[in-house]
């Protein structure tokens, strides 16, 4: 399962009942004995949301090594530009919306008995 919270949601989600976490996020709230991926572009906010995880009992939580820039299949897949705090965000670029094969991701991710979350 692939989901997000907001890293500077995390430490109050974690603390939410697993009815109310659920209700909130759209899906079930970790649990002590699940295998949680963080990643986020450069694994800053990973770490520290790896930190909260682990702080909170969820003891099988890692930060996916490379950052989402990793994630890249080919290399025509374009790392998104980041800008600082009250910086505009910089203009949208034209893309093409790739069709990728789920499945596979999440076979492997089985395969490992993992949970991945999403960090952002």
């Amino acid at each position: 399962m692939i989901s997000h919270c907001a890293v500077d949601q995390l430490p109050g989600a974690l603390a939410l009942s697993n009815v109310e976490f659920e209700k909130q996020y759209g899906f079930p709230k970790p649990g002590q004995l699940d295998f949680v991926i963080m990643s986020c572009r450069t694994n800053t906010r990973a770490a520290w949301a790896a930190q909260i995880a682990q702080d909170a009992g969820l003891h099988r939580t890692v930060v996916y090594r490379h950052g989402v820039n990793g994630w890249r299949l080919d290399s025509s897949v374009k790392v998104y530009r980041g800008y600082k705090l009250y910086d505009q965000p910089p203009e949208p670029e034209a893309y093409q919306i790739e069709n990728p094969d789920l499945s596979v991701g999440a076979a492997e991710l089985a395969a490992l008995g993992a949970v991945a979350y999403k960090v952002g």
